[in-house]
């Protein structure tokens, strides 16, 4: 693992999965609306720094708790009370982290994209068919089952989403001073 950022009080540590990363950028987020100071330990992946966070050598993981089986990993280190993370059917008993830091929100999320000169129409096809398919019950159930939630969208309204986006967590970074590696 390696060290970065050293906060003037660095009584509170918190992993993220690499440099730039989503959780590196969740946690940068987190810091901020927090008000808070702490050090920044980066480890080669997510998992190594749930294990610390349930073994208690640090004290905070921002992470994606529908990736994989890093859901059992944070349902076991939240019954530890170590890891509040975003508020999921799948983790009932684990508070969300905007219930202690109001308006935070970060969350990764999944599109389908297509080359620049497609044409509209195609693009307005893909657009329904996708949220025809979203729509759908057993789909709906399928993408809950990964601890995730359809958001199907326009075509205009996905792309100010990307636009809003994309200014969010550049800002982020300049703050923060993180440049991906």
């Amino acid at each position: 693992m390696q060290m970065a950022n050293r906060a003037s009080r660095p009584g509170i540590t918190s992993g993220a999965g690499g440099i730039g990363s989503a959780t590196h950028l969740y946690g940068a987020l987190f810091t901020a609306m927090a008000g808070i100071d702490m050090l920044l330990v980066q480890y080669r992946g997510e998992a190594p720094a749930l294990s610390d966070l349930i073994a208690g050598q640090i004290q905070i993981v921002v992470s994606h708790p529908d990736w994989g089986d890093r859901a059992h990993q944070i349902k076991h280190a939240s019954r530890s009370g170590r890891a509040p993370t975003h508020a999921l059917a799948a983790l009932p008993d684990v508070p969300s982290i905007g219930e202690f830091v109001p308006g935070y929100e970060a969350a990764g999320w999944h599109c389908v994209v297509a080359p620049k000169n497609t044409p509209p129409e195609i693009i307005d096809k893909l657009n329904r068919e996708i949220n025809l398919g979203l729509a759908d019950p057993s789909m709906k159930q399928r993408i809950a089952d990964f601890s995730d939630t359809p958001m199907p969208m326009t075509v205009a309204d996905f792309s100010a989403y990307m636009v809003a986006y994309h200014e969010k967590w550049s800002k982020i970074m300049r703050d923060a001073g993180i440049k991906a590696e």
